[in-house]
Order: structure tokens, then sequence, then C-alpha cells
């Protein structure tokens, strides 16, 4: 394991509703560290995480058995994926685990036969931004301060 600038090779697996807990919890610090504060009757889905998440594909990335990454992938409709709630712990970042979770996320949406994957981020969320386009999203439109981007499967 390589803290300094390099990669570390996390584990990223499907999550076991136990951890379901400490994903809502890294979500919602990494919320609190972008926004300085957070509203829970704006983000319902993280108060009731378990249920909101039961049928998506929730995974975490661990070293030693922490989780220190996430990203959630649920059916937008038919074909369709929707990428959510990605997010590196502070201390991890900036060492590939965002591009591991988001690998393992599109390599999922695939098996599952998605053609194509959405997501949104601010659109003044510039780190988040960069990251997206850097990994093939192209951006949509904009709405209420969103950027929405899509990424069309290869060979679909």
């Amino acid at each position: 394991m390589e803290l300094s600038g390099g990669s570390v090779d996390a584990v990223v697996v499907v999550a076991d509703r136990s951890e379901f807990a400490a994903i809502s919890a890294l979500v919602i610090e990494g919320l609190v560290e972008r926004w300085g504060w957070h509203d829970s009757t704006l983000n319902l889905d993280l108060k009731s995480f378990a249920s909101f998440y039961e049928d998506a594909t929730v995974l975490v990335a661990k070293v030693a058995n922490e989780i220190i990454g996430c990203g959630v992938l649920v059916k937008e409709r038919q074909n369709v994926g929707r990428i959510v709630r990605m997010s590196v712990s502070k201390r991890w970042r900036r060492l590939g685990i965002g591009s591991q979770v988001l690998a393992a996320l599109l390599q999922k949406a695939n098996a599952l036969g998605f053609t194509q994957i959405v997501l949104e981020t601010s659109v003044d969320w510039e780190s988040a931004t960069s990251f997206y386009l850097s990994n093939g999203f192209t951006p949509t439109n904009v709405h209420d301060g969103d950027q929405h981007f899509v990424l069309i499967a290869r060979g679909r």
C-alpha cells in the first residue's frame, strides 16, 4: 500500500447490508466536507440507505477491512443504469480509489446489459466533473445546478 501520491490497490466488493450505515456515513462525511453541512431532508436516501438501495448494486472499496470508498449502480430504465453516491474518504483521495470503484461499477453495468450509464454532479464541483470527463463520460445538460453526464457502452 502506497499513500503519498501513488496508487492503492483497494479491494472493491459488493457491500454487505450490515455495511450500509457505514456507507451512508461516508457519503454524508463527504457532503459535509464539500458543503459545510448536511440536510437530511434533502438526502432521504442516506437516511434510509438500505431500503433505497436494496435492489441496487452497492460497491465498497476496502483496505484492511476499512471502507474507504463507495458507489451505487441503480437501474434508471431499460438498458440505462445510473451511478449515484460515489464517494472516497478524504484520507484516501487522489490514490485511484474512485477509479477502481467506477471501473467496477461500469463492469457490473456491462454485465447487467446497460447500454448507457448516466450520472450527475454539481456543476461547480470541478474535481468530480473532471473525474467523470477523464473517465469517458460526456456532459449532456445542466439542470438546477447539476451537470448531467452519459457514457455509451462500447460494443453494444
